[in-house]
């Protein structure tokens, strides 16, 4: 994917118009579809103005995830909100302004051991704590909150997903995984394993036909968090993370 490609896979994750892009970050019309092979810096300062949480270096070169993992997130703990909701839908809460709360379970880590069992129980998923992320338009899907544990996936930049940190995760039917996974855009991954557990990876390579999957992890210590091949007979679950929220 080359530069205008992202920049353009950015607005659609942003869920507006490309008109509406420019005009927020004070742009020329049609500035998004003439990008060439580079941005000008003056350019790239204004949309980073008003959009802190673009990851700058993924726009320039295409390396890393599309966000920063330290950009402030809008997900929050709503603790123990009643709900009650259908397993394979998120409910959405309206708010003023037009904003939109999407509401959806948060495993813990106390409950790690709890979901590998009762990941498709209805009465289990409803039991959890919730978590929430505010968006601009209603999504489809399944949403999982997940809170991490470890530092497989920390390194001291930008994109690490620290311990106790926590992510949202979107649910990939099982019909996906049959095809190339879209690395380039989501690359890290909660995978949900009957033998490793629940696990924060990036996913660096996914070889179809033989239904494998190469992880790999963020922290520099390799003797400790070397690259593993999965196969995916053996995953339960994968969801691509889009968002993180990390405590200060």
């Amino acid at each position: 994917m080359d530069l205008k490609g992202r920049i353009k896979d950015f607005i659609s994750y942003l869920s507006i118009e490309t008109k509406a892009f420019e005009v927020k970050c004070n742009l020329s019309n049609g500035f998004v579809n003439n990008i060439g092979q580079s941005i000008r810096e003056k350019s790239m300062s204004q949309i980073l103005t008003i959009y802190p949480e673009l990851n700058r270096n993924w726009v320039l070169t295409g390396e890393g995830n599309m966000l920063n993992s330290n950009a402030k997130s809008n997900a929050k703990d709503l603790g123990e909100l009643p709900s009650v909701f259908d397993l394979d839908e998120t409910p959405f809460i309206d708010l003023p302004g037009g904003d939109i709360l999407m509401v959806f379970p948060l495993v813990e880590e106390a409950a790690y051991a709890g979901y590998l069992g009762g990941y498709a129980d209805t009465e289990f998923i409803e039991q959890l704590p919730k978590h929430s992320l505010i968006v601009q338009k209603y999504h489809k899907g399944k949403y999982r909150g997940f809170e991490i544990v470890g530092e497989s996936m920390t390194d001291g930049t930008l994109e690490s997903i620290p311990d106790k940190s926590k992510v949202t995760g979107r649910y990939l039917m099982h019909h996906h995984w049959q095809n190339k996974l879209h690395l380039h855009r989501y690359k890290d991954f909660i995978i949900v394993h009957k033998t490793e557990g629940i696990i924060a990876k990036r996913i660096i390579k996914h070889d179809v036909e033989a239904g494998i999957i190469t992880c790999h992890s963020l922290n520099p210590d390799k003797e400790s968090y070397p690259d593993k091949d999965l196969s995916l007979d053996d995953v339960k679950e994968l969801y691509n993370i889009i968002d993180v929220s990390i405590r200060r």
